[in-house]
């Protein structure tokens, strides 16, 4: 990963069963495809373009506040044969209890009813070189407390006619994916079906997992496709005060008798053993004031796949996805009482799936995000106007889901520079163009 581009950014102030595939171990450090060029130049929906009603203007040369140096892709995996939407994509990103940079991917078909298949690649050096499928399986030992603790949220689904639950209170046939959603009153489940999985590493350095109480008489527990939905998508953070707050999506709550299109919830820690959790606050989806951005009335969803992150002290922010299966913008919003309460989502962008957030230790904030493509946008604050223009890694090819399924991961390697993990479905040697994933060094450096 040694080759790279500089770009100059600044900032304006005013307010997500492959056949064999053929690996790239890049033993000698250098470009897999080549330097690609990237221009830092404005994209559709920002400056004089105006889709989705997201207004932004981009950025202006003479204002640079920061540079940004982006290094060459760095193939991990590319597949020989074509492979169907699932295979090669959704790369997550994480460090080992050891320290390893791991990156994990998908091999299996997109419903909650496949077998998860993965397949990983690691790095002992910061994302220099990566080794494919190196020693065990990999862990996500999850999110690293300051009591030297990790904690991981894991989502289970459960065949619903195996439980004993009582009647659904909705019943919803019309839902976007074209699959039967029963919903259920949490208020009235057995508390067995309210709790959180949850694997906790010690010490000992063993996984210990364990459940929790959710505590939540405000939202319904859902099942899609007959399977009985334990999900925890979402952020884990510690607060300033060494509480924590788990971000989970989807949210169902009922309004006028109907369940309304999904928002995002948060709930805090009760005890220091965190064994019990309570509903604080959520971000529900309101249509009449998105309709500004050109969102149409929903069924089912709405707001989606939040990325979370402490800015400082108790400002929280939070960016989320609002694209149902069609371009649609990501919202920010941010909550200066811990979570507490949270302002009126604003769009930031006009397209975007799973968001990614990450705060560099010079005090940058990096959001990344993609479909159609592959983007990232830079924030010196937590103020809307302060993101930067994006930068393209993935084009947009003029499709939705053609050129990226647009997940990607982040993570810091120093105080100025992370590595970003992205599906390229389109990796192109001697003409022949296969679903990759790729992973980049991009550095932030402040201007004196």
């Amino acid at each position: 990963m040694k080759g790279s581009i500089a770009i100059v950014f600044l900032l304006l102030y005013s307010c997500r069963v492959g056949d064999t595939a053929h690996h790239y171990s890049n033993k000698n450090n250098g470009p897999i495809i080549g330097t690609s060029k990237i221009e830092a130049k404005p994209k559709e929906g920002y400056g004089d373009t105006n889709k989705n009603n997201v207004n932004r203007e981009s950025t202006k040369l003479e204002d640079t506040k920061f540079s940004i140096t982006i290094g060459d892709p760095y193939t991990l995996y590319r597949a020989q044969t074509p492979q169907k939407w699932g295979f090669v994509q959704f790369p997550r990103l994480f460090r080992t209890i050891e320290g390893d940079l791991t990156a994990v991917w998908n091999m299996n078909p997109d419903d909650t009813r496949a077998k998860t298949r993965t397949l990983w690649s690691r790095s002992k050096d910061e994302g220099e070189t990566w080794d494919f499928k190196s020693g065990q399986r990999p862990i996500n030992p999850g999110t690293k407390l300051s009591n030297g603790e990790y904690l991981k949220f894991t989502t289970r689904y459960i065949k619903e006619n195996t439980l004993n639950l009582p009647k659904p209170t909705h019943k919803d046939e019309k839902r976007n994916t074209g699959a039967e959603f029963n919903f259920y009153r949490r208020s009235e489940l057995k508390e067995e079906y309210n709790v959180f999985h949850i694997n906790r590493i010690g010490d000992n350095k063993k996984v210990e997992p364990y459940t929790a109480l959710r505590r939540d008489t405000i939202s319904f527990a859902h099942s899609q496709r007959g399977m009985f939905s334990f999900q925890a998508w979402g952020d884990l953070i510690e607060t300033s005060s060494n509480d924590l707050i788990k971000v989970i999506y989807p949210d169902f709550i009922s309004k006028n008798g109907r369940i309304q299109p999904s928002g995002i919830s948060f709930y805090r820690s009760e005890n220091k053993e965190f064994t019990k959790w309570s509903r604080l606050s959520a971000i529900p989806f309101e249509f009449n004031d998105l309709k500004q951005y050109g969102i149409k009335p929903r069924n089912v969803q709405g707001f989606s796949e939040p990325a979370f992150l402490r800015v400082s002290g108790d400002t929280l922010l939070s960016v989320f996805r609002s694209d149902n299966g069609r371009e649609a913008p990501l919202f920010q919003s941010i909550s200066v009482d811990s979570g507490s309460n949270w302002s009126m989502p604003e769009a930031i962008t006009s397209f975007g799936v799973l968001p990614q957030l990450l705060k560099l230790n010079n005090g940058i904030t990096v959001c990344s995000y993609g479909r159609p493509g592959v983007e990232i946008i830079f924030n010196e604050s937590v103020s809307k106007s302060t993101w930067s223009s994006p930068v393209s890694l993935v084009p947009k090819d003029g499709t939705y889901s053609k050129s990226s399924c647009g997940y990607t991961g982040l993570i810091a390697i120093n105080d100025n520079s992370f590595i970003i993990v992205y599906a390229n479905f389109k990796s192109e040697i001697s003409g022949v163009k296969r679903k990759a994933i790729e992973v980049r060094k991009i550095t932030v450096n402040i201007r004196k």
